[in-house]
């Protein structure tokens, strides 16, 4: 009876996000995602035409493309992450909070990168090079800031999604036991 009454409350407390406020809200994520893939396609595909014009003249590309892997990784889990929100369902929602969390590990793994190559080219920082650096991530630009600031106000805004719908839970059980 406890775990029907929850899973019923769960799911009645998740679809409730169907307003008009959240409608608009998903849909400019979703833009913000599909923009960000395109945009990260586009540098990827940019590196690829790089690489296969330097094995055509013969030579070699010292490119790493570690970066842009993760830029790849960060933008599927994005998508997924939205997708999954735009459900409103618990699954939806606990994917959703474990997209988000990918996407904050993928910039740790970056940030951390990033501490490795400036401490192997005994580097203070990155400003006197040529590649983008924002907020000491090799490699990172401001829209890539951008999608991580964002990742971080959307973990915290379904992390409390989360909490309001357990409580919520909580107490409309604890009334239910009590009569």
């Amino acid at each position: 009876m406890l775990i029907k009454h929850l899973r019923d409350c769960v799911k009645e407390e998740v679809s409730a996000l169907h307003t008009v406020r959240f409608n608009h809200t998903s849909w400019i994520l979703i833009l913000i995602a599909a923009l960000n893939a395109v945009l990260v396609i586009s540098v990827v595909m940019g590196e690829i035409r790089q690489f296969n014009e330097a094995l055509t003249r013969g030579g070699a590309w010292l490119v790493d493309l570690t970066i842009s892997w993760i830029q790849v990784r960060v933008a599927l889990a994005l998508i997924v992450g939205i997708i999954a929100l735009r459900l409103r369902t618990c699954i939806g929602l606990v994917t959703y909070i474990l997209m988000s969390l990918w996407i904050l590990v993928e910039y740790i793994k970056w940030y951390k990168l990033s501490s490795n190559i400036k401490a192997a080219a005994q580097l203070e920082g990155f400003s006197n090079l040529t590649i983008p650096h924002a907020c000491g991530l090799y490699g990172a630009t401001s829209w890539d800031i951008a999608i991580l600031v964002l990742t971080v106000v959307l973990f915290i805004w379904g992390i409390k999604i989360a909490a309001d719908t357990a409580m919520t839970c909580y107490r409309r059980f604890a009334a239910t036991s009590k009569a």
